[in-house]
């Protein structure tokens, strides 16, 4: 394929997303303007609702694009729910709530936040506690105070930065190659890379990661994105747990279902819980499965070493008898316009029953 056709593909794909978003606006515009939101609140207003960030910046930027929130959208959101009366509370709240089984009588929002970026800690914790917006940021124990980045991260930052034209990778003894030449191929490799990657044991990962030149010291590298970089043990200690919590996410970030051997759940489930109580002084009581993955048997696990709730990255609302280790989450994008549909509950109602009619716009 030569330059030229790759630059037009390029363009006309970039149109037809563009087009596309551009039709879902409207109709979610149309909904809106007929009470449908509204409508909905009406009907989830005994929910709780979780919504699932990462990092929040200054500004918008180029990488994580759905991963990361400007600061001015952030709050924005946080502003709307206020303005519906949706009540924030913490993690430990709820674990109170279904205890004595209180009557709800507003939907309840918990803002998480997962892998414990600085990020974090610098722009959204002020402006939850200027607004009284509550939540948990979930840590990986291994990169704070290290210098290093999480593996995920550190994929992407180490393609970004590779000078050839094409990255070679050897998945499982077969040789794959990336073209670099475009910024959609560049996603697409470290994106598929990261893919593989998570479907491996602890074992196998490191072993493939060996490919990139591991152990990734940020300093090998000309470029990475501060939004990148992890919170410190003496930033976590400054939070106040009563607005921002401090959960597990274990030690590595792992595929929990790829693990069998006990030591190494241990490992990663209770030694990262006993290392985040000792450094921020308090009893760590809720986990969030990485990148989702776990099944029955993690299950037992994250019981057996006393966590009180388990957050998955499945889409839905919860209710008072959700089961406290499956709890569920929403994914959000940078568009507002969907962020009042999905809130709303009116978006997986769509999905649920309407899933034929609306999939080219939503799915």
């Amino acid at each position: 394929m030569t330059k030229l056709k790759r630059f037009v593909n390029a363009i006309t794909l970039n149109a037809l997303i563009l087009h596309k978003v551009k039709i879902q606006n409207i109709v979610l515009r149309f909904l809106d303007k007929l009470g449908l939101n509204r409508l909905f609140r009406l009907i989830n207003r005994k929910k709780l609702i979780l919504l699932i960030y990462h990092g929040i910046t200054p500004k918008d930027i180029n990488y994580y694009h759905k991963r990361y929130f400007p600061k001015s959208l952030f709050e924005n959101q946080i502003r709307y729910l206020i303005k519906k009366k949706y009540k924030f509370i913490t993690l430990t709240d709820w674990v109170n709530i279904v205890k004595v089984k209180k009557k709800i009588k507003n939907p309840y929002i918990i803002l998480t936040f997962d892998d414990g970026f600085k990020n974090v800690i610098e722009h959204a914790y002020p402006l939850m506690k200027k607004f009284n917006a509550k939540g948990c940021l979930f840590v990986i124990t291994d990169v704070i105070d290290s210098n290093k980045l999480i593996w995920s991260d550190y994929i992407e930052v180490f393609v970004r930065n590779y000078s050839k034209s094409e990255i070679k990778f050897i998945f499982k003894d077969i040789e794959i190659r990336y073209p670099l030449n475009t910024e959609m191929n560049i996603k697409k490799a470290f994106g598929d890379i990261k893919s593989k990657l998570r479907s491996l044991s602890i074992s196998e990962r490191n072993k493939h990661l060996k490919q990139f030149k591991i152990p990734n010291e940020i300093s090998q590298f000309r470029n990475v994105p501060k939004d990148y970089l992890i919170a410190s043990w003496d930033e976590l200690r400054s939070l106040d747990k009563n607005i921002l919590e401090i959960g597990g996410h274990t030690k590595t970030h792992p595929n929990l279902k790829a693990i069998t051997d006990e030591n190494k759940l241990c490992d990663e489930l209770y030694n990262s819980k006993i290392l985040i109580e000792k450094e921020i002084g308090y009893t760590t009581n809720h986990f969030c499965y990485p990148t989702g993955y776990y099944s029955n048997t993690v299950i037992n696990y994250v019981k057996k070493y006393n966590y009180l709730t388990a957050i998955t990255v499945e889409n839905g609302l919860n209710s008072i008898k959700t089961d406290l280790y499956k709890l569920k989450r929403i994914n959000l994008d940078n568009n507002f316009i969907s962020f009042k549909f999905r809130v709303s509950g009116l978006h997986y109602f769509v999905q649920k029953y309407l899933k034929k009619i609306f999939q080219l716009l939503f799915l």
